[in-house]
């Protein structure tokens, strides 16, 4: 949405507003110049790091500037012992001296608090609080703060130093995918194998280690407790792109220049709208041996010189110019190459050669102009991921992929291909858009069923599952209960089911459900309650209004719902919304009741 059209959307409105972390009075000025000063009691609350900053929000305003204050002594201690201990009251006696110490060195600052603190948590050895006393310099100065940083960097195992250093090449502020970051990790080869696990799990270990040492910022904690993505802290990220510079370890393009000097580049990450033609070519010339190259926000360049990029392992391009299909017709010769994200509207097919990138892990084209995969796709014999739009065409030889993993929603309307999917043995993810009954005469419908319950039951490792525009949903039901009893997450759209099946309770493994039904009755609570790995339930349906007052109590004594943390009920009868609370066996679970209009 640009400036001016949200200056007139909100024009007639009664708005509150949050702008966090301005740099500069002439960000404030383009940010203020879509809020409109309307008369009717709006409020802008901003935040910045910068005195002039600062004055320049409150002047044309009439607001006031607020100093945020270090957290008191007490407050401090609260937390310090919290994250330390996980009690506000658990510090030992003999670590209660050293302890205000180390406080008062922080000075009040969260940051300086919380990293101190995920540092020290889980040892109490006085000797080590000491170490660490004796190593930390004042926080209330810039250098003290990163001094404190480095304790918490020099205290991490070799490996989660080169995954925490990886992370300077995305952009400031950028929200990082934790599902990315982990595989383009396993992609650059920083992730150890460790026998009974798979790299997956091992690098999503990795990912949660960095959260618990608050080195970086869980975004968006979904019902599982996984975060969705993760952020840098500013600070945090100001240090890690000092270390990766010292150490050579990437490289960053920011306006005109980069910070690699005049050595051989590893990593590199371009930050840049505008980069010069000659810039350019003298940074390329220092990629013989480059090992991951990022574009982000790219507007006039290509993708150059691929053709040369013989060690390449991670590609992305992210840019926002239309490039053409000519800037990646050479990607067939990076043969090393195991991640690639073409995020471009403008590239609108993928080269034949792609099938030459043996080594190919990870293929994400959702955010581009591309409409079919080539048959040559087939030849990908490592690929674990693949991640394509909706629309996209998939070939037959999809069945080819041997290695695949995970294949994102996409439609599959012909029969060919969804016996093709049977092929795919090693599958954990899939999404599939089902043909509408008018794209397949009876017969072939049949033919078609018959496909996907045979494609579902050679799938032993299902764990994700997620089906559009399915308008046999009560066959699709009993083929799903029937062949992948190993499912952890479901989903299913299109026509709604007359009541909740009750051989759901069969999934054991379901930890979240999605269904169209027509009706819910109290009963369908004792089924959900019985799917004993069940944590989140979304269902849409239409319902009478009596039920409505009789859920929560149903909901309250219904002798399952052990693991249960909500339910969200959808209709589309009326315009109310209500919230209820439940308490269920083991965890407060609530239900949300959206009702509305089509």
């Amino acid at each position: 949405m640009t400036s001016g059209k949200l200056r007139a959307f909100l024009q007639d409105k009664r708005y509150f507003v949050i702008v966090d972390d301005i740099w500069s009075t002439d960000a404030w000025e383009l940010v203020k110049s879509a809020l409109p000063e309307n008369n009717l009691n709006s409020r802008i609350v901003t935040t910045t790091r910068i005195t002039n900053v600062a004055t320049s929000c409150c002047s044309s305003l009439e607001g006031y500037v607020h100093n945020i204050q270090p957290l008191s002594d007490e407050h401090s201690q609260k937390l310090f012992i919290k994250i330390v201990f996980g009690d506000t009251s658990a510090c030992p006696p003999h670590l209660e001296e050293i302890s205000h110490g180390i406080l008062e060195k922080c000075h009040g600052l969260p940051l300086a608090i919380i990293t101190v603190a995920s540092l020290l948590a889980g040892k109490s050895n006085k000797h080590q609080w000491e170490q660490v006393y004796n190593s930390m310099s004042s926080a209330f100065s810039h250098q003290g703060m990163r001094d404190i940083l480095l304790l918490s960097y020099y205290d991490l195992p070799h490996h989660l130093k080169t995954c925490l250093l990886y992370l300077s090449m995305f952009p400031e502020d950028y929200e990082i995918e934790r599902e990315e970051l982990i595989w383009r990790w396993i992609a650059e080869g920083f992730v150890t194998e460790v026998r009974g696990q798979t790299v997956d799990q091992i690098a999503e270990n990795y990912f949660n280690e960095l959260i618990n040492r608050s080195l970086i910022q869980p975004v968006d904690i979904r019902y599982d407790g996984r975060a969705y993505a993760c952020r840098v802290h500013d600070m945090v990220l100001d240090l890690i792109v000092l270390l990766s510079a010292e150490e050579n370890f990437v490289s960053i393009v920011e306006g005109q220049s980069h910070n690699g000097g005049g050595r051989k580049i590893r990593r590199l990450s371009v930050q840049s709208k505008h980069v010069g033609g000659e810039v350019m070519q003298d940074i390329m010339d220092k990629c013989s041996q480059v090992r991951s190259i990022s574009f982000y926000g790219c507007k006039e360049l290509g993708i150059p010189h691929l053709q040369k990029l013989h060690s390449l392992r991670v590609l992305v391009s992210n840019y926002y110019s239309p490039l053409g299909n000519e800037h990646i017709k050479f990607i067939g010769s990076m043969f090393q190459l195991k991640f690639l994200r073409i995020s471009c509207l403008g590239i609108t097919e993928l080269p034949e050669e792609i099938g030459d990138l043996k080594h190919l892990q990870t293929l994400d084209i959702r955010v581009s102009g591309i409409a079919k995969l080539p048959p040559s796709i087939g030849r990908l014999q490592k690929l674990v991921r693949l991640l394509v739009g909706p629309c996209v065409k998939l070939p037959d030889e999809i069945g080819y992929l041997q290695a695949l993993q995970e294949l994102s929603t996409t439609s599959i309307f012909s029969i060919r291909l969804m016996e093709a999917l049977r092929c795919l043995t090693r599958l954990k993810t899939v999404g599939i858009y089902l043909a509408a009954r008018g794209r397949l005469i009876s017969r072939d419908m049949a033919r078609y069923k018959e496909a996907l319950k045979s494609s579902l039951a050679a799938l032993h490792g299902l764990q994700s599952l997620v089906i559009g525009n399915c308008e046999f949903m009560e066959e699709l039901m009993d083929i799903l209960c029937c062949t992948v009893p190993y499912l952890q997450k479901l989903v299913v759209g299109g026509d709604y089911l007359t009541r909740l099946p009750e051989q759901m309770v069969s999934l054991v493994h379901l930890t979240y459900l999605y269904l169209c039904v027509a009706r819910f009755i109290q009963g369908d609570l004792c089924i959900l309650g019985d799917i004993p790995a069940l944590l989140c339930s979304a269902l849409s349906y239409t319902w009478s209004m009596p039920l409505m007052n009789g859920l929560p109590s149903a909901a309250s004594n219904s002798g399952a719902l052990r693991s249960l943390r909500s339910i969200v009920l959808l209709t589309e009868v009326g315009w109310r919304c209500c919230f209820y609370r439940m308490r269920c066996q083991s965890s407060e679970g609530y239900v949300l009741v959206s009702e509305r209009r089509k």
